[in-house]
């Protein structure tokens, strides 16, 4: 009962610092929820970005549209966000763009954003939007979604560039062709029946006949007429691309222009004008080739399909002038070889004969068939006669026929001569036998 007793006033203690702490805390909480303005979870402004604006004959599109906004935007399949049209800005209504057809002159477009609040958010009396930046044209709906309209200016129907591209540049050799001419450019399309190439004859264009290879040396341009939409027109500073290059000239006729491009002349084709002789192995000379091409167009040296190292030869000017050193030469395997000489304007070709080194003939032992061999081989002066081919013919036969003769009339005598001195050395020695015994 005691102890209970001496508990009795650390209890009362407790209490009462208990009884101080509660409403504190109480009043923080409160504090907490009921300073919180309903206003911090209102949408005043809705930023929508990523909105590809409409370009004459590109596609409509919703891809890429964002925002940072507490709302989530509704796409097409579920009945919100999409292109709308209208013929002009009399016409009150929008109707919904096909977005399989793309955009075309003349007519108003603008793009409809929908989108909807995200919980606890919601979106507030004086809602405003922009659109890549700009001020949203309309903010329509009620309750939980909003649609967001930005309306764009009717698209221009003036044609500003026309980018022609498939033109087949000229090849010496190759016939002319128009083949392949076209053009993206919105309003725009080439007409082949009346696009045509042009040749330089001494100063003028002249209509180049298509039957008829283009020639190296010479000037080439083509002329491409483009014609244009109804709704369209060529802008009074119409530029134009032919392959991606400036055109050379346009010239404006109403409905339709002319564009020409002027190529540069076609270079000369390249050629081999000068090879060695076959090279033989073991001469220790070296062996030149001579391309037609200039010699700052020069680039480099193949020999059997395979780049050279340039340390192999060396080039001069004249035109262009390539010498193999003979240490490479020795490199090569008996037979021809493909020679290249790159250069700028086109690939000169030839061919290198190498041949095994001669051994030495010896003339004690040459052989009548050599000698034959050479009598073929020698060169003939013109001015020698039938008859007197046929007559050296016939001393080379005769001369060939006596010498088989002599030579073996000298052997037959060798033989009988070494004969005779066998039998004389036998004598010698029967002899001198004898003389012993006695």
């Amino acid at each position: 009962m005691n102890k209970k007793l001496s508990r009795l006033p650390a209890i009362i203690m407790s209490l009462v610092i208990l009884s101080g702490i509660l409403p504190m805390l109480s009043a923080s909480i409160s504090a907490q929820f009921v300073t919180i303005p309903p206003s911090i979870f209102e949408i005043s402004n809705i930023e929508i970005t990523g909105v590809t604006e409409p370009v004459l004959g590109k596609l409509p599109t919703t891809k890429g549209i964002a925002t940072t906004s507490p709302v989530n935007i509704v796409y097409k399949a579920d009945g919100g966000t999409c292109w709308m049209e209208r013929i002009s800005p009399k016409v009150l209504f929008w109707s919904e763009k096909d977005p399989t057809k793309p955009f075309v002159a003349g007519m108003e477009y603008s793009i409809r954003v929908v989108v909807s609040n995200k919980e606890p958010f919601y979106f507030g009396e004086k809602l405003t939007a922009t659109v890549n930046g700009k001020k949203a044209s309309d903010v329509l709906g009620s309750s939980d979604v909003r649609n967001i309209f930005l309306h764009f200016s009717p698209l221009s129907a003036e044609i500003v560039n026309v980018d022609i591209t498939g033109v087949t540049p000229p090849e010496a050799g190759k016939l002319p062709t128009v083949k392949g001419i076209t053009t993206k450019t919105p309003g725009v399309t080439v007409d082949l029946e009346h696009t045509y190439w042009r040749e330089d004859v001494d100063g003028y264009w002249n209509k180049k006949d298509v039957t008829k290879p283009f020639e190296p040396g010479k000037k080439y341009s083509i002329r491409i007429v483009v014609d244009r939409g109804g709704e369209y027109v060529f802008a009074d500073k119409l530029t134009a691309t032919v392959n991606g290059k400036t055109a050379s000239k346009i010239d404006k006729q109403g409905t339709y222009s002319n564009i020409f491009f002027d190529f540069p002349p076609l270079a000369e084709k390249v050629k081999m004008i000068k090879q060695p002789p076959p090279w033989t192995k073991g001469s220790g000379k070296t062996a030149s080739f001579t391309s037609s091409a200039e010699f700052k167009d020069f680039l480099s040296v193949n020999v059997d399909g395979k780049k050279i190292n340039a340390s192999n030869y060396e080039v001069k000017n004249g035109s262009t002038i390539v010498t193999f050193k003979a240490a490479f030469l020795e490199t090569f395997s008996v037979g021809k070889h493909k020679v290249e000489v790159i250069s700028k304007p086109g690939t000169a070709v030839g061919n290198l004969e190498i041949l095994s080194k001669s051994a030495p003939v010896d003339s004690a032992t040459e052989s009548p068939d050599a000698d034959t061999s050479a009598a073929d081989t020698t060169e003939i002066d013109g001015s020698q006669t039938p008859e007197a081919d046929n007559a050296e013919s016939s001393s080379a036969q005769t001369e060939d026929g006596g010498g088989s003769g002599k030579k073996f009339g000298v052997t037959a005598v060798l033989g009988i001569a070494v004969i005779f001195i066998i039998i004389l050395l036998v004598i010698i020695v029967v002899v001198l036998l004898l003389k012993k015994k006695k």
